[in-house]
């Protein structure tokens, strides 16, 4: 996880919106653990102007499969949005 973390603030991350999709169900991951994971997913998505943390409720480690509907609902949001929010990552 400190790499992780490591290579997160070495490299920044454009000012493009973003959606950062998170499991909900994770029955077997110790406390600790689980604290780090949710306080990381909610810093990457604060690292952009427009980034939102989405919980997948009802999704395990397989979202896509679990869940697929939040992943449709995230593109949706980010391509919703006004174009001036999606900031030129070119300049």
């Amino acid at each position: 996880m400190r790499e992780v973390a490591q290579a997160r603030q070495e490299s920044g991350l454009p000012p493009v919106p973003i959606r950062v999709i998170t499991a909900g169900r994770r029955p077997r991951m110790p406390r600790a653990h689980l604290e780090h994971l949710n306080a990381d997913h909610h810093a990457l998505a604060d690292r952009s102007p427009h980034g939102q943390l989405m919980v997948a409720e009802r999704a395990g480690h397989q979202i896509p499969f679990e869940q697929p509907e939040i992943i449709s609902q995230a593109v949706d949001e980010v391509l919703s949005l006004p174009p001036n929010s999606q900031e030129d990552v070119n300049g």
